[in-house]
């Protein structure tokens, strides 16, 4: 686990990641549980933004799944409910 996982910070410092480049762009290396530790958290920015304008936000299943972080075992429940709409 690495130490941002223990904070906080959804941001780790670009100096502790490799730098590459890809197609003429600069692009940081992250493991993959950082990165989706940080899209979590920019999804639950995004829902806190929608609520505070009083704007109702509809997701599907998939997103609602990634943004909450629950366990695996309640992951798989989820997906398990068949679509009604």
């Amino acid at each position: 686990m690495s130490e941002h996982a223990l904070d906080n910070e959804p941001f780790p410092d670009a100096d502790q990641h490799d730098v590459i480049h890809l197609g003429g762009q600069a692009a940081v290396v992250v493991p993959l549980e950082e990165f989706q530790r940080m899209r979590r958290a920019a999804l639950h920015a995004r829902f806190l933004l929608a609520r505070e304008r009083g704007q109702t936000e509809r997701m599907n299943v998939e997103d609602f799944i990634e943004r909450t972080g629950l366990p695996d075992a309640i992951k798989d429940e989820l997906r398990a409910i068949p679509t009604t709409r």
